[in-house]
């Protein structure tokens, strides 16, 4: 059986997930699921258990980006989906985890004294 790489965007709800199944000799199938990004959870099932799942996948709003992508890193793009379209997600989502991240140490004050840090790193 084919491999498959099932990926969802959903921009307005800050949701970028993927799913992919890797199937195996012996009817059997790795399925490892999370936010694109990050490794995700595995999980070994029979391969008609793991078919099953991609067709609820599919039903939810996942499209297919393409069993040959493995990991698409927001922050440093590290793979390249098939899909230009995803890349362009994901480096827009990439952008407003940072900006959320910039806006929540500066509403906390530690964005100043992060500056403060970096300058005297960079004076050494």
């Amino acid at each position: 059986m084919k491999d498959v790489y099932l990926e969802f965007h959903d921009a307005s709800a800050n949701s970028h997930k993927f799913y992919r199944v890797e199937y195996s000799a012996g009817d059997m199938a790795t399925i490892t699921w999370g936010r694109i990004g990050t490794e995700g959870q595995s999980q070994r099932k029979t391969a008609s258990e793991a078919n099953r799942k991609v067709n609820e996948k599919l039903a939810k709003g996942y499209r297919d980006a393409g069993a040959e992508v493995k990991r698409v890193d927001p922050f440093t793009i590290k793979e390249k989906s098939a899909n230009p379209r995803a890349n362009q997600e994901a480096l827009e989502a990439a952008e407003r985890v940072k900006q959320k991240r910039a806006d929540r140490l500066a509403k906390e004050g530690i964005w100043e004294e992060l500056a403060a840090q970096g300058e005297r790193k960079a004076a050494r």
